[in-house]
């Protein structure tokens, strides 16, 4: 069931809004108010036709036409300049393609041409003949789906029944021939065999590699060391000649401390000479100045 209906620049509905009751709903009005409009709408929203730029208002603008269900499924069929489209709340966006309506719209909805009647309409099965409400009852109840599926079931069923048949002997035939091939779980036996002995011949095959490999670096090691043998025989001459240029390393070092010794020496014999001519020139100096009388004790100095 539909709670409300909003309907946007289609024909001469700019902004409309209604809201259903539970059970019919009559829509009533003045002569062109715009209430074969509210039909096409749904119609238009439901079966998605018609086609092309006609529904669309004069004054331009998108439209736009939204219901929603008794469960607060909100469904929307929007014509723009650049789109359209059905867009339906927690399902996603579909595009309007000819006549075809989404899957998700059709389940939702559940409409079908017997849930609208519009202005135009004979009454609804009052004018019809008895078999063609007969044949709508049997439509509605689903009859004619039934017979059609009692009928697909049988030729499905004898078809099965035929292929079985079919297989089965075909299953024969293949048992027969089976025999022919008896031997050939010898022939397994003895290809388990040979790819293990392929098996071990992978492994050997890999082990001589690695072999071949640590041989040709133990020749390029022995090479080495037989270019570096000749260089060994210098090996006292070059121990002998370290020595030397220790101890003249260490006669240098002796060398070094005993010259900053001698200048260490040199410097205290100047100081000293120097001293002894300060101390020479301070005594000459105390014997020139000072008197044989002392002036303080008027004792003669000795």
């Amino acid at each position: 069931m539909l709670k409300k209906l909003k309907i946007k620049n289609f024909q001469s509905h700019k902004d409309t809004e209604l809201e259903f009751s539970p059970g019919v709903n009559i829509i009533v009005g003045s002569t062109d108010s715009g209430k074969s409009a509210i039909i096409r709408a749904l119609v238009y929203l439901i079966q998605n036709r018609p086609q092309g730029e006609a529904i669309r208002s004069t004054w331009g603008g998108d439209t736009a036409v939204e219901v929603t269900t008794e469960k607060d499924y909100t469904i929307l069929r929007i014509r723009t300049n650049s789109e359209n489209k059905y867009r339906v709340k927690d399902y996603g966006t579909f595009e309007a393609i000819r006549t075809d309506v989404p899957v998700e719209v059709q389940t939702l909805l559940n409409f079908n041409e017997i849930n609208l009647q519009q202005q135009l309409d004979r009454p609804f099965l009052i004018s019809n003949t008895s078999g063609e409400v007969a044949q709508h009852f049997n439509k509605v109840a689903d009859l004619g789906v039934i017979d059609l599926s009692r009928k697909n079931i049988e030729k499905w069923l004898s078809e099965i029944t035929a292929e079985i048949k079919s297989k089965t002997n075909q299953l024969k035939e293949f048992e027969e021939e089976l025999k022919n091939y008896t031997h050939l779980e010898k022939f397994e036996i003895e290809v388990e065999v040979l790819e293990g002995m392929e098996q071990r011949a992978l492994s050997l095959r890999t082990s001589k590699q690695s072999l071949s490999t640590l041989i040709m670096d133990i020749a390029e090691i022995e090479e080495e060391i037989e270019e570096k043998s000749e260089i060994l025989k210098f090996e006292k001459d070059v121990d002998l000649l370290i020595d030397k240029i220790n101890e003249r390393d260490a006669l240098k070092e002796e060398e070094n401390n005993l010259t900053e010794l001698i200048t260490e020496i040199v410097t205290s014999n100047n100081n000293i000479s120097e001293g002894k001519r300060k101390l020479t020139e301070m005594e000459e100096t105390f014997e020139r100045e000072m008197p044989e009388i002392c002036p303080l004790c008027n004792q003669k100095i000795l």
